[in-house]
């Protein structure tokens, strides 16, 4: 696996100005996540060293496949044997989190599941989504440059959950209402 400077550097020149700078932001907003939720018992223990560099791994490659054209990210999921529903026919962008896995398992080895599912589940999440998982989810759906419309308050709302509750499960079943 890659050091994080390297992967950093890459992305730097694969992705737009925007899209960087939401990924800087994203990964700041998960640590900041997996800080606030040592605090409550249910997570403390599972939040080691190895668990920090997973979600900052993590989070740097969430996007790695955002800004590739649809057509690319069907050619992708079809070469990876990513299995492709109608929905995503559909809207062949939700493909990036899926190929954006498949694309970091193979770009930079990463053969750890917890960094392969939380890139893969991101976006629209899944069943028994690990922490880490869970963290990524929500630091892509929270971070600061999120807070452009009606729905900041309620965005406000639920990183106050992790951050002052401490609660990451009772954030992410509210984020999913």
């Amino acid at each position: 696996m890659p050091e994080l400077t390297e992967i950093k550097q890459q992305l730097k020149s694969r992705l737009s100005p925007y899209r960087y700078q939401h990924t800087e932001s994203v990964v700041l907003t998960a640590l900041k996540f997996t800080e606030a939720i040592k605090a409550n018992l249910k997570y403390h223990s599972e939040v080691t060293e190895s668990f920090v560099q997973r979600v900052e791994i993590a989070a740097w490659l969430h996007d790695c496949c955002k800004e590739l054209k649809n057509e690319e990210l069907l050619t992708l999921a079809e070469f990876y044997g990513i299995e492709i529903y109608d929905e995503d026919r559909q809207s062949p962008n939700v493909l990036h989190a899926r190929v954006g896995a498949a694309w970091a398992e193979e770009e930079y080895e990463i053969s750890d599941s917890y960094i392969i599912n939380a890139i893969c589940d991101h976006t629209l999440g899944s069943i028994d989504m690990h922490n880490i998982s869970k963290i990524l989810y929500l630091a892509d759906m929270l971070e600061p440059g999120r807070d452009t419309g009606s729905k900041s308050e309620e965005l406000e709302r639920l990183r106050n959950i992790i951050l002052e509750e401490h609660d990451l499960d009772k954030a992410l079943l509210e984020s999913m209402n």
